[in-house]
């Protein structure tokens, strides 16, 4: 007999099977002698040749009132073409109590069995293995249910009672009982009697299933293939019903413990009737050898997609009990962990509405792609618990923009120079270099000095996908050549319209009319997306001389559509999205007149979005069917600013809203702000403002912004003396500040609150005010005033200059020019005029970078925010 981990071949493909049943020709290497000619014994079993190994002994006597009805010769059935013999003379064998501590190396998952009927439980039994004289175990057409079987003989008033087990649980091995081994093809037999640990089925009515439904359901039978979920299931050594939860509330003592597996490896499945046979064959073994295991049946609730930028909404985020700064987002949870026997390993819990910014770590590739993989491929989870315990210690990576040297970041380079100044964070490197064979080529960078700014250069999205792609190539070469060409890329200006001479732009060739990508974004936006015969270099904008053009991905609902379109890996909602935004009115900064715009449905107040927006934002994330058009029509010759547009105030505080919306698909978050701070003034903060509406006191004046934000709730509103009124005198806000903040807070608490130290302090910090802070705008404003004069002397200058290289090309000069101070041997008047220009404009410069000036600037700037 096979042991625990030994091989069991698949099931060969039905049409390829013998159709004979187990112990006839077609399986000689079972030992097994062919049985005799004619009609099959009416005896138990033929007495094998002694030249044989021996088999089996004959099952025990069952006992009394187990017995299972002979039916008559007329009543036999034929199965898959198998001849079904009558019930063996004698009592009926007994079931075998299996022993759950060592439960024996033969037993295996059975298939599930076909429905009975409406209103009742799937069945479930067990198949016993056979073994041949080699060692391995060679899988036989299966035979047919032996549990139908006994249905079928039974007369037609026999109450068949079973144990029902909930449909979220999985059967282990553990939960089957093996059919006791005898001399006979095939033994009938029955669940033990579950009448008194199943009261709720006493007296149910089985209908017995045809017997080609049970042929249909065999030939489906699929091996190496997981257990469905959606099935209930029945156990045959337990009495009780048991289930696993969806989520434990409290963890295991042994947080490392495993889904219950097959020691063998083997699980069978009943797929869906309608599914290729070819299909479901290659599915299962793909789903086996992830590693794929009982899991609830149940699904958790998930965001729409990972959350892979930091949030601070409330979610459910899963946690390892022994990294619990290792954070899972819900979606990963269910598309990578939830059906894989390490689903019991994770505990949920909400998190958010605190401030705090969280991410999720599961999908970087070496997490997602190395890790996870290896652990399916071991049944062993410790490397990535290893990982997942120091991760959270690395710092994130800060993109593009760069981060300072006193962070303290380790940096990596390529190892020989081969790539000249490029630098890759460690978290970078640890999530992504290390998921690559190229990680050989990388060495450790010099530290970063304290007051410069690095940037993170695997950042750059075509960088980063240049890296794994030619790493599956092993071409490290094409890789260092790619990178050194982005890198000399010149950086996208966003939302600055930039000259287009002597760079390459790049249009798509169906439309829409208007939409520029640079070379930039057209490299980190289409290459590697197969949308690279879309687009064509526009060379009228490379020779153009004087034109300016922004580039689509610094038009915000642009980015978003192709941000979408990546997420899914479908370009049509791309398309679709700027097709739709070229028929409406662009979103400018200064507003839009006589626009299309929609809201929330609770309508709040000086909120809405444009049309423009509203189809390449809006639409593509699926959120607009949480909008609904504005009832309020806009006023002719009146400009609205749409509240997705990156000038508006609000904007900052509503895309995050944004973001929560699509994660969840829930306004509740977004409705209550809007309602609330859509018809507020942004915080003025130190700027100093008249006949504006005031909160708090006199001594301490509140805008309403924060007041709704942070002191509503307080003690300490009860006793303000300003509630939501109209100050003639210049006021600002004290309360934005941190430290104001916390000391609200300690008079609040304190018994009974008391604001007269917050007053106090107060009439100090504004005092500090009033002697930095106009000072300083003051030599600002002078500053400014300045280097706008400079500019136009140093325009002025260089008009001049031209004109007189012109007339001394033209004419040529008999004499020369100059003035004290500026100097001599000018060819021309105009010449000497632009000097004078450019001696003009370099004084105002020297007068505007003055150093004593600089160094006030920064005492009283220091003196203010040691009180703010």
């Amino acid at each position: 007999m096979s042991t625990p981990g030994s091989y069991r071949p698949p099931l060969p493909p039905w049409n390829q099977r013998n159709p004979q049943p187990p112990g006839c020709l077609g399986y000689t290497d079972w030992g097994y002698p062919p049985p005799p000619p004619g009609l099959p014994p009416q005896n138990p079993a033929y007495v094998p040749d002694s030249r044989l190994p021996p088999v089996p002994p004959p099952i025990p006597p069952r006992p009394p009132g187990y017995e299972i009805a002979t039916p008559s010769s007329s009543n036999e059935q034929s199965c898959f073409g198998h001849s079904v013999p009558p019930t063996p003379p004698g009592p009926p064998p007994r079931i075998v109590s299996v022993d759950s501590a060592n439960p024996p190396p033969y037993s295996c998952h059975p298939p599930d069995a076909p429905s009975l009927g409406k209103g009742h439980d799937y069945l479930r039994t067990s198949c016993s293995t056979l073994h041949c004289q080699n060692g391995f175990t060679s899988i036989p057409r299966p035979p047919p249910n032996p549990l139908s079987q006994a249905i079928l003989q039974q007369p037609a008033s026999t109450n068949l009672m079973l144990p029902a087990r909930p449909s979220s649980t999985a059967i282990g091995i553990n939960d089957i009982q093996p059919l006791a081994n005898s001399s006979s093809s095939s033994t009938t037999s029955r669940p033990p009697n579950t009448e008194a640990s199943s009261p709720s089925l006493a007296g149910a009515s089985i209908t017995s299933p045809s017997i080609e439904h049970l042929d249909a359901q065999f030939q489906s039978l699929s091996v190496e293939s997981r257990l469905p979920t959606n099935l209930p299931s029945v156990s045959h050594n337990n009495s009780t019903p048991e289930s696993y939860p969806n989520v434990p509330e409290t963890p295991p003592s042994d947080p490392r413990v495993l889904a219950p597996s097959l020691s063998d490896g083997h699980i069978y499945e009943l797929p869906a009737e309608n599914e290729p046979k070819g299909k479901r064959a290659a599915a299962a073994a793909t789903r086996l050898a992830e590693g794929l295991l009982p899991a609830p049946a149940l699904e958790p609730s998930a965001v729409t997609s990972c959350i892979d930028d930091a949030v601070t909404f409330a979610t459910d985020w899963y946690r390892h009990a022994d990294a619990p700064e290792f954070l899972v987002c819900s979606r990963c949870y269910v598309d990578h962990i939830h059906k894989t026997r390490f689903w019991n390993l994770f505990r949920k819990k909400r998190l958010g509405g605190d401030g705090e910014p969280r991410v999720c770590r599961f999908s970087k590739p070496r997490m997602r792609d190395r890790l996870l993989r290896d652990a399916l491929a071991t049944g062993s989870w410790e490397s990535a618990l290893a990982w997942m315990r120091s991760r959270p210690r690395i710092p994130d990576c800060r993109g593009v923009d760069g981060v300072r040297g006193e962070e303290g970041i380790a940096w990596y380079r390529p190892r020989l120079n081969d790539i000249p100044g490029f630098g890759c964070c460690q978290a970078c490197y640890e999530d992504r270099v290390l998921a690559n064979p190229f990680f050989v080529n990388f060495e450790p960078a010099q530290p970063q000095p304290a007051e410069e700014i690095w940037s993170c250069d695997l950042a750059v999205p075509f960088v980063g996908k240049e890296y794994e792609a030619r790493g599956k190539t092993n071409d490290w070469s094409g890789f260092v050549s790619e990178a050194k060409a982005r890198l000399s890329i010149r950086p996208c200006g966003r939302r600055n319209e930039e000259l287009t001479y002597g760079r390459k732009w790049f249009v798509p060739k169906r439309g829409p009319e208007g939409l520029v990508l640079c070379s930039g974004c057209y490299c980190d936006q289409v290459i590697h997306t197969s949308e690279e015969g879309q687009w064509q270099v526009e060379e009228k904008l490379t020779n153009a001389i004087g034109t300016r053009v922004r580039c689509g991905m610094g038009i915000f609902s642009i980015t978003m559509a192709m941000a979408r379109a990546h997420e899914v890996n479908d370009f049509q909602i791309f398309w679709r999205a700027v097709h739709k935004l070229s028929k409406e009115k662009f979103c400018d900064d200064d507003g839009i007149e006589d626009g299309t715009w929609y809201t929330l449905p609770s309508d709040p107040p000086n909120f809405g979005i444009c049309g423009a927006c509203y189809v390449a934002i809006a639409e593509p994330l699926d959120v607009s069917r949480f909008l609904v058009p504005k009832r309020d029509a806009q006023p002719a010759g009146v400009k609205w600013l749409c509240c997705f547009n990156l000038s508006n105030h609000r904007a900052p505080q509503y895309l995050p809203l944004l973001v929560e919306m699509y994660h969840t698909h829930d306004t509740t978050s977004f409705d209550r702000f809007a309602s609330v701070y859509s018809s507020l003034p942004v915080c003025p903060r130190e700027e100093d403002a008249q006949g504006k509406h005031w909160y708090g006191w006199i001594d301490c004046t509140i805008c309403p912004d924060c007041y709704h934000d942070f002191a509503a709730l307080s003690p300490l509103a009860a006793k303000m003396e300003l509630k939501n009124t109209v100050l003639e005198s210049s006021a600002m806000c004290e309360m934005y500040s941190r430290r104001m903040r916390d000391l609200y807070t300690k008079c609040s608490e304190a018994s009974p609150c008391d604001p007269t130290e917050l007053l106090g302090y107060s009439v100090q910090r504004r005092l500090v005010w009033s002697q930095t802070v106009p000072p300083i705008r003051a030599m600002l404003l002078r500053a400014k005033i300045a280097l706008d004069q400079q500019k136009m002397l140093n325009i002025t200058s260089s008009h001049y200059n031209q004109m007189g290289m012109l007339e001394d090309v033209t004419y040529g000069h008999a004499y020369t020019y100059g003035a004290p101070g500026v100097g001599y041997g000018y060819a021309n008047q105009n010449l000497l005029q632009g000097a004078i220009y450019g001696q003009q404009a370099a004084q105002v410069g020297a007068s505007v970078v003055n150093g004593s000036a600089t160094l006030l600037v920064g005492q009283l700037e220091q003196q203010w925010r040691a009180v703010e």
